[in-house]
Formats: C-alpha cells, structure tokens, sequence
C-alpha cells in the first residue's frame, strides 16, 4: 500500500512541475454558472453535464481559481491511480507505465475526456467483483460524462450481457430526456456538430504515429487473440480523438493501454519511444506559466478593466470566453454561446444573444472582429452587424480584440458640437 501512495505522490510532484492547461471552458462555464446562468437553459453546453456540475460544486466550496482547478484534476488523477492499481490486482507496473503517459498526453489540465478513465477502470472494477447493477451505474455516469463514452459503452455490453447492467445505464438516458439538454448535447452534435468543417480537426502525420504507438498494444491484443477483451476496450475509449483530433482525448484510454503494456511485451518495444518523447516534455515543459493564463492573456484582461468597470454586465464574443472571470463581468444577454464557429454558426444562437442585447443594450462589447480558424477569419455575421451599427471602438488590444462603446463617452458631445455648428 504505500508504494502506490509513494508512487501516486511522484505522479503529482511530477505534474506539479510541468505547465498546466487550464483550459477557458473550466474558468468561465462554472463561473456563469455560479452567478446565476444554469446549464443548457442559459448557457449552450454541447457535453452532457456530470463533469460540469462536479466542477461548478467543487468551486462553489473553494472559489474559482486556477489552484482550485488543479486540485480538481489531480483529485481524478489521484483516483484514477489507485482504480487502474485495483483494476491491476495491485500491481504497481502497471500504474508505472501509465504516469508517463498520463503526462505525455495532455493530463495536465482538467477536462471531461479525464474524468472518463476512472470511471471505465470502475465500471471494469465492479464486473470482476461481479457487481453488475453498479457497473451499470457507472456507464451511464461515464455517459453523463461525454458522449463519446458510448463506444466504450457497447463494446462493453457485447461482453457483458446483463439485464442488470442496461437497467443501470438507463437512468442516465432518461436525463437526456429534458429538452434544453437533448437540443444542445445530443441534436446540437449529432446533427450540426460533428459535421461542421472548421470544427473537424485531424491528426498530422507525426501526430498518428505517434497515436498508433501508444494504442499498439490494443491492437497487438487483437491479432495475438490475448487480452482481446481488454484491446477492444481500450480501442474504444480511444475513438474521443474522432472527429477533432486532441492527444488528450486519449486520456480514458491510457489506463487500459498500461494494463496491455504488461502483459503483451512484445508491444513494449513501442512504450520506448513515448519515454523519450516523455523526457523531452519533463525538459522543455518545467516551470512554464499556466496555458491561457499566461501573462499576454491577464495583460489583455487588465487594459479591458481600465476601461470597462467590475460587475459590468456587457457582451465578450469571437475571443477568449474566459475574460468574462478575468474581467469580473457578466454576459449582458441572458444566453451564453462559446465563442466556437460552430457553436455561432448553429440556427438560432446568434440571434438569442441579439434579443438579450437589444432588450438591455449594454454600454460594452469586447469583440475580435476576426477569428482565425485553420486560416479562415470567421465573423458572426448577425452580431458583427449589430455591432457595427450601434457600436463605436474605443480601445484596440494586442491580439486584435476591441473594447467597443454604445455612445462612447465624448462622442454625444462631437455629434452635438457639430450640429451646433
């Protein structure tokens, strides 16, 4: 037992060291949600909401803060360690194996994809120990998670045919059931999401390589017809990386894959290379500042609040959505969307945030007048006209974003000097 503290501890020490991601989504979601913006009724949530909820609780205790953030994920991470030591019959290889790769993937920095891997090794967990019913629970958490859980789901259903287990998963279907929900997380992406072109995202040719290294021993499990099962699974909770590829949406598969790596060694000549690519991050990675909170972005933040007040409900859109914590305002329309082409661009979005506008006509807007997006400048073509009709810019900021005024003080006075004249 305290070698897996021992080990889980040098898992910790060694992320603490390396840059984290904080990702804008995990600053700004909770903190509307928080003051008063509830999910998928006032703020477009494209994911199912357990992930959501579980954050917005925990900085309700602790405040919203990147500290807050990282005790978050180092939490998941902390259980995922001692699930995939369980899992593993206590063994410490295979945990070993898989703190490298936690790393190496993008695990520094909460997202839904990390809270999915203890949830799978749980699910895994409660099959050995024959508890089917709570496995079933816990699918159809991994559900509430992220969608992309349902492959990992069915593959796991074709192993384990027990009516106990569906009736486990169904509650968490009938959640789906609330409209607000079914519209954002389940039509929004099955129908607008998954299809739109700048938000599909593919792997670079070293990108897949180094992909199908770290998934070799899922594969090696297939052809050598040992450990099929366990292939299968891990091939499943991989396919997150499709349609918009991100290393860490391998995350939920990472666990699965370390258990491979110690009973299939013929697949460990494949783990070399992550180890060196692994120390090149150790290397390159120490000390660096917080990913999207690095000073550029907090300097941004500081020159909107000279001149936009604290409490300000005003309008930020087509830049970082996470300035609205930054900046301690308030969305002045009452419908959040992420400031995403393809979450701007979904039918009838552009024009809710157009009604919330118009009914309370905030004196500010923050606004990127071009979004670049594989090359692309992408505009919200209804609001960027609002804007340019009842909108002056008083202030240009570094990354191209402006402070943008609804009759900028001074301006009343030229158009009344002028008309004097």
């Amino acid at each position: 037992m305290k070698k897996i503290f021992f080990l889980i501890v040098i898992h910790i020490v060694l992320l603490s060291q390396l840059q984290f991601t904080a990702w804008p989504e995990n600053l700004v979601w909770p903190y509307l949600n928080l003051h008063g913006f509830e999910y998928y009724q006032n703020i477009f949530l494209i994911y199912t909401p357990l992930y959501w909820k579980l954050l917005s609780t925990f900085y309700s205790f602790t405040g919203i803060s990147v500290l807050s953030l990282r005790i978050f994920s180092y939490a998941i991470v902390i259980i995922t360690d001692l699930l995939l030591w369980l899992t593993a019959g206590k063994k410490l290889l295979p945990v070993l194996i898989y703190v490298p790769l936690q790393i190496l993937f993008g695990g520094n920095g909460a997202w839904v994809d990390q809270l999915l891997a203890p949830l799978f090794l749980a699910a895994i967990l409660a099959t050995q120990n024959k508890k089917f019913l709570i496995a079933g629970v816990i699918l159809g958490l991994a559900f509430l998670t992220k969608q992309t859980a349902i492959y990992f789901i069915v593959i796991f259903l074709l192993f384990h045919r027990r009516p106990t287990m569906v009736l486990g998963i169904l509650p968490a279907l009938l959640v789906l059931a609330w409209p607000p929900l079914f519209d954002s997380a389940v039509k929004y992406t099955l129908t607008f999401h998954a299809r739109y072109p700048l938000q599909i995202q593919w792997p670079t040719i070293s990108q897949s390589l180094i992909t199908l290294s770290v998934m070799a021993p899922a594969f090696f499990a297939l052809l050598l017809k040992k450990q099929r099962q366990l292939g299968l699974l891990a091939i499943g909770a991989a396919l997150g990386i499709f349609t918009r590829f991100e290393y860490f949406h391998l995350q939920p598969a990472l666990p699965l894959v370390a258990m491979l790596f110690t009973s299939l060694p013929l697949a460990f000549i494949f783990y070399l290379p992550m180890l060196i690519i692994f120390l090149r991050l150790v290397i390159t990675s120490h000390n660096l500042p917080v990913r999207f909170m690095d000073p550029a972005t907090l300097d941004i933040a500081s020159q909107i609040q000279k001149v936009v007040p604290a409490g300000e409900k005003i309008l930020i859109i087509n830049t970082w959505d996470h300035l609205y914590f930054l900046t301690n305002t308030l969305p002045a329309s009452d419908f959040f969307v992420p400031s995403t082409p393809w979450t701007m661009d979904y039918p009838s979005n552009q024009e809710r945030i157009l009604t919330g506008l118009k009914d309370r006509l905030p004196r500010f807007i923050v606004y990127n007048p071009c979004q670049q997006s594989k090359g692309i400048c992408y505009q919200p073509k209804y609001l960027e006209a609002y804007i340019a009709a009842n909108y002056r810019q008083i202030l240009e900021l570094a990354d191209g974003t402006s402070v943008f005024e609804n009759n900028p003080v001074g301006a009343r006075e030229k158009i009344q000097s002028k008309n004097s004249q």
